[in-house]
């Protein structure tokens, strides 16, 4: 984002600008203090100096004043003060001269020795003609060399003394300027630091709040985007979920009524697989629009590739009716012939989320079920629907991801006298998940639309389970039709996964519930695929439904599986006997193999054997069987030897050793 970059080279310039100014300031204040340091010492040395040539004027007054003395009273306690005063005296200019270091005070010093020792010489003199009783030629010397030599001595003195006071002054005016300007400075510099300090984080603050309104703004439209639907607009399934609870729960503290609706796009995968998937989601953008066009207060999502939701707040169910049926027709005015399934239910005193979605669901499947193109309210089909508890759908979850399924494989016989044919796979959860069996396992699948991703699950346990069958058996295997039309399930990802197990797969059959088939035309399609690649097919539960003969009459399955309830049945039923015949003629003259399932008894079978109303042929037609008399599911790799024993049940020449 430009104004965060902006506000980072704003720190960036600030933190080099303040670490400049704050090391500059520290280095001109060490210059200056040292500065100072330096000249300050130069003022104290000069004081002192100052100080040491007054007491050498000192020293000299008193020598010159005790030798004036002498001349006046010369005797022995008055030498002593002369002697006395001239030892002071060379010992203060020894002294200084010793620590002089400046060539002019050595030089001063040199001449001020010079200018005692003529003094001194000349008041000798003065005293000696005193002595001698010249007191006028003593005054005449005395006026004449003492009195100059006094004052020279005096003037070098006083001048060096008043030369270092000078420059002692001096050097201190100097100083307390520089401290000044060292005051000065910092104080200027401060302010100009807290100036531009000041400035940049005044331009800091306003970048700082641009670059939260920025952040804002983006935060929400991130937001707006992570809770819509990027081709329909409509909220996406996360909204749905938000909003659903939110609705429910304002419901019940309000007391309003509020309906669920689902809406799914009537065989909308054969639209995408016939039309191109740049049709579809046209399709999808129009429904989204005819969605979104009901009353105000409605809010859609879109929940899925071809599901949508709709929330109907303070709406019972025959508002709820209305509602959707003004959706339905203009559904119906924009979509060229396609149609959609609505599922609907109103909230319940006991529901919850999951209870009324389910319930929805339910109503949904029941109008695909029916005929499509339909509004169906859950309360017309409550005493005749199975509603699944989370505690199933979350079974079914852990089902899936943690592949939490055993196999059992049972034997399918040749009833020609060839032994074995093959083996069915039988898919078996966990029982720790909780389903009473297969069955419901699939049945909640089915419910929440994830046969496929369980079918891909039983797909690869079987084939690893199946991986050493001997190379004649064959390896039956249970997959929902909806599976096979599906877009994403290619027929090549079922071979290659056989292939990658060390089967072949012309050794794979593929069983097709009879009872689970609506999307004819798509099934065939997909079956051919798999054909040509060597796979074979399978109509199982045949007679079971009503999709059989057509089927049949459409498509040549290389196996017609009997269902066992017409097996069971045909023994007492004409009728029965009548679909059992109807389907083994289709099946023949297709060159289908047909196997009876649910064999549990010898009757079953001999009633096989001699079926009634058909040309007198090798099992009149029915040429394989399976079930409990012939051998029970078993877990574990299929092994042919361990169910050859029930080879004497058909009395067909099996050789137990084999």
């Amino acid at each position: 984002m430009n104004v965060v970059k902006y506000v980072n080279a704003i720190n960036r310039v600030s933190t080099i600008l303040i670490l400049a100014v704050v090391s500059s300031v520290m280095l001109y204040a060490y210059y200056s203090l040292m500065s100072g340091e330096t000249a300050g010492a130069m003022v104290n040395d000069d004081y002192r100096w100052s100080e040491q040539y007054q007491a050498i004027a000192t020293a000299g007054d008193g020598e010159v004043f005790s030798v004036l003395a002498y001349v006046a009273q010369p005797d022995s306690a008055t030498a002593r003060k002369v002697t006395a005063g001239e030892r002071m005296f060379d010992r203060v200019v020894s002294q200084l001269r010793a620590r002089a270091v400046a060539p002019a005070d050595r030089s001063t010093l040199g001449e001020i020795m010079v200018a005692h020792a003529a003094c001194v010489s000349a008041i000798q003199r003065v005293g000696r003609l005193f002595n001698a009783g010249r007191e006028a030629d003593g005054n005449a010397v005395y006026h004449h060399d003492v009195v100059p030599a006094y004052a020279k001595l005096n003037d070098l003195v006083n001048g060096a003394a008043q030369r270092h006071y000078a420059a002692a002054r001096a050097l201190d005016t100097k100083v307390d300027a520089l401290d000044k300007k060292l005051r000065w400075t910092m104080a200027g510099v401060g302010l100009l630091g807290f100036v531009v300090l000041g400035g940049l984080l005044f331009t800091m603050r306003v970048y700082k709040l641009r670059a939260e309104h920025a952040t804002k703004r983006e935060m929400r439209r991130l937001e707006e985007a992570a809770l819509s639907d990027s081709l329909t607009s409509l909220g996406n399934h996360r909204a749905f979920y938000e909003d659903f609870a939110r609705e429910i729960a304002r419901s019940r503290r309000h007391g309003h009524a509020m309906t669920l609706a689902i809406v799914d796009v009537d065989d909308f995968k054969s639209l995408n697989d016939t039309r191109g998937h740049q049709y579809g989601d046209e399709i999808l953008v129009r429904i989204g629009q005819a969605m979104g066009s009901g009353r105000q207060e409605d809010r859609a999502y879109r929940i899925g590739g071809d599901e949508f939701a709709l929330l109907l707040p303070e709406s019972d169910r025959g508002q709820a009716q209305a509602a959707l049926e003004r959706i339905h027709r203009v559904t119906a005015q924009t979509l060229d012939g396609l149609t959609v399934s609505m599922g609907f239910c109103e909230l319940g005193a006991q529901y919850d989320e999951h209870d009324l979605y389910e319930r929805a669901d339910a109503a949904l499947y029941a109008a695909k079920r029916n005929g499509r193109n339909a509004i169906v309210d859950f309360e017309t089909i409550r005493t005749s629907t199975t509603i699944f508890s989370s505690r199933k759908t979350g079974a079914l979850r852990k089902l899936i991801e943690r592949r939490a399924l055993d196999v059992a494989f049972q034997p399918i016989w040749n009833l020609d006298g060839k032994g074995i044919l093959g083996f069915e796979a039988l898919a078996r959860p966990d029982p720790e998940l909780g389903f009473s069996g297969p069955q419901e396992a699939f049945d909640v699948a089915e419910r929440v639309r994830k046969v496929v991703e369980l079918d891909r699950v039983c797909i690869g346990k079987i084939l690893s389970a199946a991986s050493k069958l001997p190379g004649d058996e064959l390896l039956f295997i249970n997959v929902a039709p909806e599976t096979l039309t599906r877009s994403d399930f290619r027929a090549s990802e079922l071979t290659q996964a056989v292939e990658k197990a060390g089967l072949k797969p012309t050794q794979i059959v593929i069983e097709v519930t009879e009872r689970r088939i609506s999307d004819v035309a798509g099934l065939v399609r997909h079956a051919s695929d798999l054909r040509n690649l060597g796979v074979r097919l399978a109509l199982d539960d045949t007679g079971a439904g009503y999709a059989g003969l057509e089927i049949l009459s459409k498509f040549t399955f290389d196996f017609v599986k009997i269902d066992r309830g017409v097996t069971a049945d045909a023994i007492e039923h004409k009728r029965a006997r009548g679909i059992l015949a109807g389907i083994i003629a289709i099946a023949r003259e297709g060159g289908s193999f047909v196997i009876a399932e649910g064999i549990e008894s010898v009757e079953q079978l001999e009633f096989l054997r001699d079926l009634p109303d058909l040309p007198k042929q090798s099992f009149a037609g029915v040429r394989g069987a399976q079930g409990y008399l012939l051998g029970r599911p078993r877990c574990g790799a299929p092994d042919v030897a361990e169910f050859l024993p029930y080879g004497h049940i058909l009395d067909c020449r099996i050789d137990l050793a084999s």
